[in-house]
């Protein structure tokens, strides 16, 4: 167990901690940036997604893992369903989070507030001066939860919450309690106002379902008084192969109707000091709003099971619970906190041959998996993801992503720098990716085409500054002046591409 794991608690969010790990910080910073300007490999990784919890306390309506609207329920999950067990992978991750400057508590599929040492885990992590960040579906934000979290000056929460209403919310999140959130959100924003308390900072993930939109402007006053910053709205994502009963339910904002609706959302954002983003489907005129509805029908009636109709909103639960009694037992396993994790070997090892590696990742020019431009993903030059099981990932899109060692035996680092990342690496920065890490991403366009550190670096020192106060206002500006712009996606890839030697 790494000297960390000795510290002793610390309190408070003000600049009354003592610093340990900024030269390290400073150090991953530099060398990413050097990355950008083509100079070789980032040293370390600068996210971190730590997989908390598999299982889910909710049974949402339009989520692929626990819905009991969805045909295929749980197959994802039966391999890996779990919690993880930080205690075992902890020593094996302090290189990386001594470097690290975010970590990502939440994984794929599952509510992180249900592990049982969730607040020991926010502690550990705590303790290496990580912003840390976490999605929830709120309805496990106790007193003693969001104490804890403004004491330990976490970074950011993002609530998965969508409705103005209790019987809209109830209607999609099956299981959850509206005004149970509520109260959680509450009792969050009075933690930071006793303590006068800028973090965490409070996100609500929202979904552009059409009954959600239709009454936009009165949930954003809700979560103005419950204390949130900033409210993203999403595009509802849609399966129609196992989830056809979703069909209709997915707003496209009409500007002389909806969008009526949407501008008050915002003059009222904007009123109450909070950011309201909007990725909505728009239709520009009636004609083009009449053909998207088409579209979107064709869509189901060639992929959906059983016949096409648009379910009533109040109706979804119930039909969502009828379908969960129907199945029986095994319908009730999307809550089981299990005392050991279901283990499996990598895929590959940090010392795995070349061949090896590109065998398993399979790697092919961009053309042969998806026809769009190069987007010169970034993704697993700045990130690594710890599973549940312990085993690492390279990118946090990747679902069904090969694994490039394993965190319970295998230092972090020696994971980060081994040929598994080196290879995708090198791939990418040739314009080749791997068939069986990125090919869903890249067909869906699910993965980001801009690496936003030059976002995340800011945040991160105003976050450090005024936790920790090792360093000043003055010293982050000069730092960001110093760096310089770090470039696109696409500039990175040709900074290399300029140094590498011609070809005889």
């Amino acid at each position: 167990m790494s000297d960390s794991n000795s510290r002793d608690v610390t309190q408070g969010t003000g600049p009354v901690r003592r610093s340990i790990y900024l030269p390290d910080k400073l150090d991953a910073i530099q060398s990413f940036v050097e990355f950008c300007r083509g100079q070789g490999r980032p040293k370390y990784p600068l996210e971190v997604y730590v997989e908390v919890s598999s299982l889910c306390n909710l049974k949402c309506g339009m989520c692929l893992d626990f819905s009991p609207l969805n045909r295929n329920r749980g197959v994802r999950n039966n391999a890996t369903s779990g919690q993880i067990r930080l205690d075992q992978h902890l020593p094996q991750l302090t290189d990386v989070l001594k470097h690290a400057l975010y970590v990502h508590c939440s994984g794929n599929t599952g509510e992180t507030t249900t592990h049982k040492d969730f607040p020991w885990i926010i502690d550990m992590l705590g303790r290496f001066e990580v912003a840390i960040d976490f999605l929830t579906n709120g309805m496990l934000l106790t007193r003693e939860l969001v104490e804890l979290l403004v004491g330990k000056g976490v970074y950011k929460v993002t609530v998965s919450f969508s409705g103005a209403t209790a019987s809209d919310y109830e209607a999609m999140y099956i299981g959850g309690n509206f005004e149970k959130v509520l109260a959680g959100l509450k009792r969050l924003q009075q933690a930071k106002n006793e303590t006068k308390s800028r973090y965490p900072l409070v996100e609500i993930n929202s979904i552009g379902f059409k009954h959600h939109i239709d009454k936009l402007d009165k949930f954003v006053e809700l979560m103005a008084a419950h204390g949130v910053s900033t409210i993203y709205v999403k595009p509802m994502v849609e399966f129609p192969e196992i989830m056809g009963e979703l069909y209709g339910h997915r707003s496209v904002i009409r500007p002389w109707v909806e969008g009526n609706v949407v501008a008050r959302a915002q003059d009222l954002a904007k009123a109450y000091g909070l950011h309201l983003y909007m990725d909505v489907d728009t239709a520009n005129n009636e004609a083009d709003y009449e053909q998207q509805l088409a579209q979107h029908r064709l869509l189901y009636e060639t992929r959906s099971q059983g016949p096409l109709q648009i379910i009533p909103i109040e109706n979804l639960k119930e039909l969502a619970l009828a379908r969960q009694r129907a199945r029986g037992p095994e319908a009730k396993q999307s809550f089981k906190v299990k005392a050991e994790t279901n283990r499996a070997e990598p895929d590959l090892h940090p010392l795995s041959s070349t061949a090896e590696v590109e065998r398993i990742m399979s790697f092919m020019p961009l053309v042969d998996i998806a026809a769009m431009d190069d987007p010169h993903c970034m993704q697993p030059f700045k990130t690594l993801y710890l599973c549940q099981s312990g085993l690492v990932k390279a990118c946090n899109f990747a679902g069904g992503s090969p694994t490039l060692g394993d965190c319970s035996t295998t230092d972090a680092l020696d994971i980060w720098n081994g040929n598994g990342y080196k290879s995708i690496h090198e791939a990418i920065l040739s314009g080749s990716y791997s068939k069986t890490m990125c090919a869903d991403c890249l067909k869906h366009q699910l993965g980001m085409t801009h690496h936003w550190i030059d976002h995340m670096l800011p945040n991160y020192l105003d976050w450090h500054i005024r936790t920790y106060g090792a360093f000043t206002i003055a010293d982050a500006n000069h730092l960001m002046a110093q760096l310089g712009p770090l470039g696109t996606n696409s500039e990175i890839v040709a900074n290399h591409a300029a140094k590498r030697p011609a070809k005889s």
